[in-house]
């Protein structure tokens, strides 16, 4: 299943390849815009997109659209993944004390939680 969703993704990227009505350019390039680089500096690692002035076309618009749709398909999918590996973890006693008492009822959603916080 996990190379399905690796092909998957990999098949959402290589749809980009040909696209060129768009683009990215990093944070720091001339091209970014300087409000971006304030707002966003705790997320220095996403890139500015950059569309023409005009905005973009019908079929631009639709290709990112289906590429959304692809790309949350695949998430969902390792997000299933990743729950049914968290759900055969065994959580330690340890941890499952350590959580608040309305934690201590669902400690694989806290520990889940945990994980995706660290």
């Amino acid at each position: 299943m996990s190379r399905e969703i690796f092909d998957d993704e990999q098949d959402c990227l290589d749809n980009f390849k040909d696209q060129n009505e768009f683009y990215y350019v990093s944070k720091d390039s001339d091209d970014s815009d300087p409000d971006s680089k304030k707002k966003n500096d705790d997320k220095w690692w996403l890139p500015t997109p950059k569309v023409p002035a005009d905005g973009l076309s019908d079929a631009a618009r639709k290709f990112l659209h289906y590429q959304k749709d692809c790309v949350n398909q695949v998430l969902k999918a390792a997000m299933a993944i990743n729950a049914q590996i968290l759900s055969e973890i065994e959580i330690p006693e340890s941890y499952i004390d350590s959580l608040p008492k309305v934690r201590q009822k669902e400690p694989t959603k806290a520990y889940s939680y945990h994980l995706e916080q660290h």
